[in-house]
């Protein structure tokens, strides 16, 4: 499903009305599964947003999980790039439905624990849209996310560069990508691409 998609369908609407169409509502709890989903999730929102925009399957529709346990779910997410390899990541590269994991310093989770027992490196996940494409309103790269207990799209200059986000920096920490059927070898193209000198 994409923005021109959408516009098409819904020619009176306005940007913010397909905003609203395309987000899932994580405003009240939710049991996929048998497992309640708690409200206000943002990974809950990253994933689900994807599911609507990009078709992701519906048989990993989402997992009752906090942003920084996902890279454990290793049969549906890989980890495409971290912080951690000293890698510098080419943001000319990033493509659609990237899950970015995101550090927050005045984020309450920061002291936990993941599920492994490792100090954990970022708290917040966002979903990432590529230019001109989900919601061509933007002229740059954008994010979704759901962050004090609204739902945002906002550019990724904003976020981590010298925008308007000046309360509290972002910054990121790693990417994952939802694996589908895709194979090990695809994927690692993929992790190449993100760090590449070269612009694709």
């Amino acid at each position: 499903m994409s923005y021109k998609y959408l516009q098409d369908k819904y020619p009176q609407k306005t940007i913010n009305d397909i905003f609203s169409f395309v987000c899932p509502d994580v405003s009240e709890k939710k049991e996929c599964n048998g497992i309640q989903l708690p409200k206000a999730y943002c990974s809950r929102f990253a994933i689900q947003s994807a599911m609507k925009i990009f078709d992701w399957k519906e048989k990993y529709s989402y997992f009752a999980e906090d942003a920084w346990n996902l890279k454990y779910k290793k049969n549906v997410y890989e980890v495409l790039w971290s912080e951690e390899d000293s890698l510098p990541l080419n943001y000319n590269n990033l493509f659609d439905g990237l899950l970015m994991g995101i550090y927050r310093p005045k984020s309450e989770y920061n002291n936990k624990k993941d599920i492994k027992g490792f100090d954990i490196k970022y708290t917040h996940l966002a979903l990432f849209v590529k230019e001109n494409n989900i919601f061509n309103y933007f002229d740059t790269k954008c994010i979704l996310h759901y962050f004090k207990n609204c739902t945002e799209y906002v550019s990724l200059n904003d976020i981590f560069g010298d925008g308007k986000r000046s309360e509290e920096k972002f910054i990121l920490k790693e990417i994952l990508m939802y694996k589908s059927d895709y194979t090990q070898e695809e994927l690692d193209i993929f992790k190449k691409i993100l760090v590449s000198k070269e612009n694709f």
